[in-house]
């Protein structure tokens, strides 16, 4: 059986996916935790931690602020995908993430899942209140309150939302489902020892065995 550590905004689209879910424990952890990557990696390990006797872990989270890097194994397998963040995976592919960011560097994003967990509407007064100036910076420089574009999956529950979205792009799911059935080329098997880092290159994470 494989567990399956997943940001929570996967989860109307892995509950859409044509899977055998017999063989998935799947765990998902608040989309929140975004908001501080230093706890939400510490969330990640705690969770790798306590999932014994699976034959994999799937770790379904980007680089995400670099939450990914600390992560390790003891035991069981890991993998891990290479993508910054969780955009790449909706949208089928690093390339079409990259050919997205080149002609929309000034763009915000949203989909069902940060909709209907108000992932936007934490508003920089809410962060001041919550936060250290570390983290405001960081939030600051990675979202735009107003988002501006949606990416939709035609899923029956986001149906409202299309109506009143302005501009609409389609997600690809394919990405997402390849990295559930451990055959996509973008995906990282890391080993009890192993270390994570951030590359420079269009491989995003890489591993070295100590």
């Amino acid at each position: 059986m494989y567990k399956v550590i997943s940001c929570g905004i996967f989860k109307p689209y892995i509950e859409s996916l044509s899977l055998n879910f017999d063989l998935y424990d799947i765990e998902y952890l608040e989309i929140q935790q975004h908001n501080q990557p230093k706890k939400l990696s510490q969330t990640i390990q705690d969770a790798i931690n306590r999932s014994q006797n699976y034959d994999k872990i799937i770790v379904l989270y980007g680089l995400c602020g670099g939450a990914l890097l600390s992560i390790r194994t003891s035991h069981t397998p890991l993998i891990v995908v290479c993508v910054h963040d969780c955009m790449s995976i909706l949208l089928g592919s690093k390339e079409k993430y990259n050919e997205f960011v080149s002609h929309n560097k000034l763009l915000n994003w949203s989909c069902y899942s940060l909709k209907i967990n108000n992932f936007m509407n934490d508003s920089l007064s809410q962060w001041e209140e919550k936060y250290d100036e570390e983290t405001i910076e960081y939030l600051k420089s990675i979202l735009i309150l107003e988002d501006n574009i949606y990416i939709s999956f035609n899923l029956l529950e986001e149906q409202d939302y299309l109506k009143t979205e302005k501009k609409i792009i389609y997600g690809d799911l394919r990405f997402l489902e390849e990295i559930l059935t451990c055959v996509s080329h973008d995906i990282l098997y890391v080993y009890p020892h192993d270390k994570i880092y951030q590359t420079a290159d269009e491989r995003v994470i890489d591993i070295i065995r100590e």
